[in-house]
């Protein structure tokens, strides 16, 4: 039997493409992780992919964040993130 874990490295971008302060991971609780040269804070979220249908569309992919106090501070801030 094998186990997997896989790490999802978050990275918001503004309009014209530039990254912003804005960098997160899902697999180190409470801990950094460097990757790229980017220093990713840990943020609980998931990513559910789009996969396709037989009609040949894919369907949507979404960002999902747990409701907690970090969450909520760093994802949701309408005013400083287009894209949650």
């Amino acid at each position: 039997m094998s186990t997997f874990a896989f790490v999802n490295y978050s990275r918001f971008l503004t309009s014209a493409g530039a990254a912003t302060a804005y960098a997160y991971q899902n697999f180190s609780i409470n801990e950094s992780r460097n990757y790229g040269g980017v220093t990713y804070a840990f943020a609980p979220f998931a990513y559910t992919l789009g996969a396709g249908s037989k009609g040949g569309d894919r369907s949507d992919s979404a960002l999902a964040a747990g409701w907690i106090q970090l969450a909520s501070t760093c994802l949701l801030k309408p005013s400083k993130i287009a894209i949650c």
